[in-house]
């Protein structure tokens, strides 16, 4: 194991809490100041075709990896070494655009992409002994199919489903070195798809020239089970960490295959235009 004088600094996760509680007041605050418009402008009329951009920040803390980097840690670190916790993964971006046609007052139909991401990392070690940091990302990307109900005298309102298939992907680096020349570096990677689906709402205000603004929060699941990959050891000075490649998925420490679960939920605010229609 790694020396025992290698502690782990945490990396504080208020403000990102904060930044979500901020856009959470500001998307909800966002949807209630355009409800209050006036009815004449409301969805898109039938027969245009629309395009729509969302940036959101959701709750991703992705199931089975949430503690992963911490559980890693104590794998690696001499028992006993002090430590503190490390970030772990919860807060998420998410990103995505849509490009749709309105069928009828009611119903308009589309296609949408969207990515998103998460992280958790630590810094650990002594100034004196060695410095050491480890990370794991997440990111996703999909493409979905999507249906909206605009419901009558609802003045923008709509509720939504999406089904479709998501990319994901899992990183993780490990790097330490010491004074004494002792070090262990490695890489990691996993990757695979599977299904998406989900359920959004919102409210969209329509501006003139076909311009909108709009506010949307919704549920997406997306847990691609246990996905392939390999660590490759790039250094080591460790008997028990001999340099090479193993395939296979990530585990925990008591050799578990850990599950990649990228469900999110999450609230942002938007941008649109749409043009043609009756």
């Amino acid at each position: 194991m790694l020396p025992a004088s290698i502690g782990a600094f945490p990396l504080e996760s208020a403000m990102e809490a904060a930044m979500v509680r901020r856009v959470i007041i500001l998307a909800l605050a966002g949807a209630a100041s355009l409800s209050s418009s006036s009815r004449t402008f409301a969805q898109p009329p039938p027969g245009s075709l629309f395009v729509r951009f969302v940036a959101a920040v959701g709750a991703m803390p992705m199931g089975d990896l949430d503690g992963y980097v911490g559980d890693n840690l104590s794998t690696l670190l001499t028992p006993g070494a002090p430590r503190t916790m490390v970030e772990e993964m919860g807060v998420s971006v998410v990103a995505g655009g849509e490009a749709g046609f309105m069928l009828s007052p009611l119903w308009s139909v589309g296609v949408s992409m969207t990515t998103s991401d998460a992280s958790s990392s630590a810094v650990f070690g002594s100034l004196f002994v060695g410095l050491g940091s480890t990370s794991l990302t997440a990111k996703i990307t999909e493409v979905t199919a999507t249906a909206s109900f605009w419901p009558r005298g609802g003045g923008g309102l709509f509720a939504s489903a999406e089904a479709g298939a998501a990319f994901g992907r899992l990183e993780e680096s490990f790097d330490y070195s010491s004074f004494a020349g002792d070090a262990l570096a490695y890489k990691g990677h996993w990757e695979g798809t599977g299904f998406v689906g989900g359920l959004f709402a919102g409210y969209q205000h329509r501006l003139r020239g076909g311009f909108n603004l709009l506010a949307q929060t919704g549920y997406k699941f997306r847990n691609l089970g246990v996905l392939p990959g390999d660590r490759t050891i790039t250094a080591s000075t460790y008997s028990a960490y001999p340099t090479g490649t193993t395939s296979g998925p990530i585990r925990d420490s008591s050799g578990r295959a850990l599950e990649s679960d990228f469900s999110v939920f999450y609230v942002g605010l938007g941008v649109g235009w749409s043009f043609g229609g009756r």
